[in-house]
């Protein structure tokens, strides 16, 4: 899976391993501190970021390029302000050359 953001392109397959990878050390987190407040709050967030990616995923089958970068910015915990100030930052860098 290959998509394009901006004058940027990479494999959407590497950052969704990384969710995925995330995920899989969050479940291990939590298994040992399941007992602790915290990793029901931790468990619900790990809940959005997989609905976020899954989206992703949809929309990536779909062709939906713009929609499935922005849902996986939110699977790696970027809120769509960060996301838009990156996409600033690089289209402001590609216009500077």
């Amino acid at each position: 899976m290959v998509y394009q953001h901006g004058s940027s392109s990479k494999t959407m397959a590497e950052d969704v391993d990384k969710v995925f990878d995330d995920a899989i050390e969050t479940l291990r987190w939590a298994r040992l501190h399941y007992h602790e407040p915290k990793a029901s709050d931790t468990l619900r967030e790990l809940e959005a970021k997989l609905g976020y990616l899954a989206q992703a995923i949809i929309w990536q089958e779909d062709k939906q390029i713009e929609n499935a970068h922005q849902a996986l910015g939110l699977a790696q915990g970027r809120s769509l302000r960060e996301q838009d100030a990156i996409r600033r930052m690089w289209e402001e860098m590609w216009w500077s050359h």
